[in-house]
């Protein structure tokens, strides 16, 4: 009717939101109780990782190393996993981890293989290819045996993989190391020097040194059997030959 006035019935909503709350509150405490439970429960723990791929690290170094033991698996990241098994191990070239719901953790690894064993005063250490070093583990046969009077140039980090430790050598020295290596005399062993580079004590009384990278190294062996030849022929015995420069080779009597 005209003049009347007519108001609308209110509506509140003080018990829908407590009912939200409610069933709020109850979700979250049945979440921390979920929590609780899986964090105290065995099944979802891990036991002991599944290793493959490794021949010189036993499984048991490995799962120390990673520390996964007993751990949730709900709490482990396979990125974090890989970073501390490849700091602890500079011998593993690559790691794939897997971690699997419930309890179960593989580890697939790929290690180095040394070819060099370098001694540099009482200490000794394996190399790959790649100039990477590593701690010696048993004995191996068919290592290029080498003796360092100082430590050699360092290698350049592998682009890319920021794991992956800075290389003890250069690639050129590890080439020239396996390349100079059939021509050691017999019982011969090789020797590092930071001054004149990588050469052998030559049992007709000289020492020998052709640098330290690979860089005409087939001219250079060329070089020093031509000289050797010509300073027997002479009947000249040297005290060192350096053929680190193929153009430039030069001897010199002892003092």
């Amino acid at each position: 009717m005209p003049g009347m006035e007519v108001r609308m019935p209110a509506i509140s909503f003080t018990s829908r939101s407590l009912k939200w709350r409610l069933v709020s509150g109850t979700l979250s405490v049945a979440l921390i109780a979920l929590l609780y439970a899986a964090w105290n429960s065995n099944f979802f723990r891990i036991a002991a990782p599944q290793v493959s791929g490794n021949v010189r690290n036993s499984a048991d170094e490995i799962g120390a190393a990673l520390a996964a033991s007993g751990e949730p698996s709900f709490m482990l990241e396979p990125a974090d996993l890989e970073r501390r098994l490849r700091l602890n191990f500079p011998e593993i070239v690559s790691a794939r981890i897997q971690v699997t719901f419930p309890n179960s953790l593989t580890v697939q690894v790929a290690e180095r293989t040394p070819v060099i064993a370098w001694q540099q005063g009482n200490a000794f250490t394996w190399i790959d290819d790649n100039g990477v070093a590593f701690r010696p583990q048993g004995s191996l046969d068919n290592l290029i045996a080498v003796s360092a009077r100082e430590a050699p140039p360092r290698g350049l980090p592998f682009p890319g993989d920021p794991l992956a430790p800075i290389p003890f050598l250069t690639t050129s020295m590890v080439q020239a190391i396996m390349e100079l290596a059939p021509d050691l005399p017999p019982g011969a062993t090789m020797v590092y020097d930071p001054k004149y580079g990588l050469g052998w004590a030559d049992a007709r009384g000289w020492q020998v040194f052709f640098g330290i990278d690979n860089s005409d190294l087939t001219t250079k062996l060329r070089v020093y059997q031509a000289l050797v030849t010509s300073l027997t022929a002479k009947g000249v015995t040297p005290a060192l030959i350096s053929v680190q420069y193929a153009n430039a080779p030069y001897y010199r009597m002892s003092q």
